[in-house]
């Protein structure tokens, strides 16, 4: 059980169990403008059909109380509270756009080909080794060390192999995401030239693949202002041309 003093935040998911002229507003969390009235009621009488018509009990986490106080029974806590369930109904993993799956099938395929380049760069060097070391004509002095595994020839060899592991490293776009970006940057600004703002750069990448936009209000993509588009007088149908200066079609009626 918990004191609920004005201007406390609740920290947990209560039942009012006394108060005192308790209001407490719920905008964070409901959308609702004006504080709600908190007062107990007696155990069995709340109606879930007449809920806006009779005093509410519940006290939810993330509220204010900004008027009276109270005392209120702890009942959820933590993430079992509904500001906890709703916050992890949004934990959820960002699914990759059409562009940064593009981008990795190429980047796997330039590794691949880098891999494959460098191992037959190493092969074809070891090869070239070996055949140089069997096809000399020189013959050792005795004392002197085996042609195999002197130095020089070992020197070469791990020369065969930095230059296998360089053309891999080399292989790795490095210059691919500045790339990316300057081609994003370009969208943006073809984008604002047809009328369109871009808030976040990274939606050009999704609005290629766009085929339905969806929309709850007038005014988001419109002007919020209905245009006649055709007339039904005197029998016929009058249809409007469209006006040089803008987008709204134009009636001329003698």
């Amino acid at each position: 059980m918990i004191e609920i003093p004005k201007d406390m935040r609740i920290v947990a998911d209560c039942i009012v169990i006394s108060s005192n002229d308790m209001e407490c507003e719920e905008a964070d969390l409901t959308g609702e403008s004006e504080p709600r009235h908190k007062q107990a009621i007696a155990l069995g009488s709340w109606n879930e059909e007449l809920a806006e018509e009779q005093p509410c009990p519940f006290l939810l986490k993330g509220a204010v109380c900004n008027q009276g106080n109270g005392w209120g029974l702890v009942t959820c806590v933590g993430v079992n509270t509904n500001q906890g369930k709703a916050g992890l109904t949004m934990n959820f993993e960002e699914e990759p756009t059409p562009l940064q799956v593009k981008l990795e099938a190429i980047v796997e395929i330039i590794g691949k080909i880098g891999v494959a380049g460098a191992l037959l760069t190493f092969i074809a060097a070891v090869i070239k080794l070996i055949c140089s070391i069997y096809l000399s004509t020189d013959e050792p002095t005795p004392g002197e060390e085996s042609k195999i595994w002197n130095s020089e020839n070992l020197n070469k060899l791990l020369e065969a192999f930095i230059i296998s592991i360089s053309i891999v490293v080399m292989a790795v776009p490095e210059g691919l995401p500045m790339a990316v970006s300057i081609a994003i940057a370009f969208s943006v600004a073809d984008l604002q030239e047809e009328g369109n703002l871009v808030r976040k750069p990274d939606a050009t990448e999704t609005m290629g693949g766009c085929h339905f936009i969806c929309t709850d209000k007038t005014g988001t993509l419109t002007t919020n202002v209905m245009t006649v588009q055709s007339a039904w007088i005197g029998g016929g149908k009058i249809d409007g041309s469209k006006h040089p200066n803008n987008d709204c079609n134009e009636f001329t009626i003698a």
